[in-house]
């Protein structure tokens, strides 16, 4: 690139602040891709398509910058996570706001969300009515898979690769200490009072209001489709009881957590397991 400047991937685990870290990159970046911005991705960045919340038709969304929850490949990446078990609770939490609504299913398909890497493809083509088990079987897989990526991120990291690890628990009490060590990661150029401005725009507080917001102004708005475009933000993102306060979740579902000590087989083995090796206690 021509400038200094790096624009990395916005990557993570689901409910790890992964949200708020694109948002304080997307006022980091430039409002749009430089043309040298690796052009083998820019296809990937303007044929992004969501739904629109209330008609569920898809729209077109300019993934600027790039995020996701899967893998990245090769170029520099920003990386969030979290305590597993409170991962899976607080995403357990949102998703269970769509129960009873159709979101999308598995199509069969395998879709190519970034050059080299395939994802099952889902639409609201072939929906699935939300259930309390399914939800709990989605917030298992979709933390789970994280386990391997973040080992896999911490190999190249070690191998050479530009990786920034931004554990969630670090930063939560401190949200400047998130925008400066992003900023510095990105080399960036912006003045303190510049940054106290994105550490104030991408607040617990202001996005607190624009996640409740999204259900005001939007009725049909579910959490598992659409989000809206600015923010990133999906409806009830935000959880207004628990604040994204770390060990809250824990503490309030001691019953699931118990059995996730207990379990020595499955899905709730392996998330102890990672729990640990992740360096958390349970």
């Amino acid at each position: 690139m021509s400038s200094s400047l790096i624009i990395p991937f916005c990557t993570g685990m689901e409910r790890s602040g992964s949200r708020v870290t694109w948002q304080i990159v997307k006022h980091l970046s430039p409002s749009k891709p430089p043309a040298d911005w690796y052009p083998e991705f820019q296809s990937a960045i303007n044929n992004f398509i969501v739904a629109e919340t209330e008609t569920k038709k898809p729209r077109e969304f300019i993934n600027w910058p790039m995020r996701s929850h899967m893998y990245y490949p090769t170029l520099p990446v920003i990386y969030t996570y979290r305590n597993p078990t409170e991962a899976f609770l607080s995403l357990n939490s949102r998703l269970v706001q769509d129960v009873g609504q159709n979101v999308p299913g598995p199509t069969g398909k395998k879709l190519e969300d970034v050059p080299g890497v395939w994802i099952d493809e889902t639409s609201m083509e072939t929906p699935v009515m939300m259930t309390k088990e399914i939800a709990v079987q989605r917030s298992l897989v979709m933390i789970g898979k994280h386990w391997d990526l973040w080992k896999k991120y911490r190999e190249e990291q070690a191998g050479g690769r530009k990786v920034l690890f931004l554990k969630y628990e670090d930063h939560y009490a401190d949200h400047m200490s998130r925008v400066e060590v992003i900023a510095k990661f990105m080399n960036s150029s912006a003045s303190k009072a510049e940054l106290f401005m994105v550490g104030e725009e991408t607040s617990l507080e202001k996005n607190l209001r624009l996640s409740e917001s999204i259900k005001r102004n939007n009725p049909g708005a579910l959490f598992g489709v659409g989000f809206l475009g600015e923010s990133g933000l999906q409806q009830g993102h935000v959880n207004p009881s628990i604040k994204g306060i770390p060990g809250l979740h824990i503490q309030s579902q001691p019953r699931i957590v118990d059995a996730i000590r207990r379990a020595n087989h499955g899905a709730l083995q392996a998330l102890r397991e990672m729990t640990i090796d992740m360096g958390y206690e349970l």
